[in-house]
């Protein structure tokens, strides 16, 4: 899986601009002791600039039948995107969305209360990263980070509430 998503940001850093105001799609799949555990599909929109806008990812078992779905905004920030993961399985969902220009984590399960925590993005010196992000901005800010030798983040866990 790790092979993966290292080609996927090969192709995407070396030709950003030649899919630029399209929507491609790329597939993965993750594997354990050479057995196949679920496939993914990722389908991303571009602006006419080559910017991500979106994206949108489906998990599948084996045989096909639909484990999870994650959609990402990326118009208001690239490094952590607006995103829903919805667990098709338990019925739960979590992510981050923007309540007032504020990030806000959130989860959810199945008969339960929503629970929320907000997070203030200026206590933070690092870049904030949650989702795809990382993997994007990464792609967009390659030539400048070539020759730092670290960069810190704070990654976001919705699922736990947690950074």
């Amino acid at each position: 899986m790790r092979c993966c998503f290292l080609l996927m940001l090969l192709v995407f850093t070396t030709n950003t601009s030649s899919w630029a105001n399209k929507t491609e799609l790329y597939e993965g799949t993750a594997t354990r002791d050479g057995h196949l555990v679920y496939k993914e599909y990722h389908t991303v929109k571009f602006d006419k600039s080559g910017k991500v806008l979106s994206a949108e990812t489906e998990y599948k078992d084996p045989d096909g039948n639909l484990l999870v779905k994650l959609h990402s905004d990326f118009t208001l920030r690239l490094s952590s995107p607006d995103h829903i993961q919805t667990n098709l399985n338990f019925n739960e969902s979590y992510g981050v969305k923007t309540i007032n220009n504020e990030i806000t984590l959130f989860t959810k399960k199945e008969g339960q209360a929503e629970k929320t925590k907000k997070v203030n993005v200026d206590d933070h010196e690092e870049i904030v990263v949650g989702c795809q992000g990382l993997h994007y901005y990464l792609i967009e800010h390659l030539k400048e980070l070539k020759n730092k030798n670290e960069l810190p983040v704070t990654f976001l866990v919705p699922g736990s509430l947690g950074f």
